[in-house]
């Protein structure tokens, strides 16, 4: 995803993935639904973009994913590139966050981690 516009897509996001959380109201869904208005022609020129001058990327796989001579419309592929996004993103922000706070909470687990010469088997 192309970062010149980051702050937008968190935002959306943000907006989208609130409609998740059990106390969601029509308020929050309109909202959402005005987000993804939003999200939809941003994302569309990067479909078109990529549509023209097809990179080594997940997007350019996916255009070109053909299943029984079909391709993904452009709804199809629309919906699955802002579930990618959302799902990749959001799940990524919020693991660092939780991780850094549960090392913070536990004081001898970070002690634990500074002390370790090797981390990589500590994720």
């Amino acid at each position: 995803m192309p970062t010149d516009r980051g702050d937008e897509l968190r935002e959306w996001s943000q907006i989208i993935t609130a409609t998740l959380e059990p106390t969601t109201g029509v308020e929050d869904l309109e909202r959402a639904e005005i987000a993804i208005g939003k999200m939809r022609p941003y994302l569309n020129e990067i479909i078109e973009d990529r549509r023209r001058k097809p990179g080594d990327d997940m997007l350019s796989s996916l255009i070109a994913v053909e299943e029984q001579g079909e391709k993904l419309n452009n709804d199809e592929l629309m919906s699955f590139v802002i579930l990618l996004y959302i799902a990749g993103h959001e799940t990524t922000v919020n693991l660092i966050g939780n991780s850094v706070h549960a090392l913070l909470t536990h004081p001898l687990q970070l002690e634990t981690m500074r002390k370790e010469s090797c981390t990589s088997n500590m994720v």
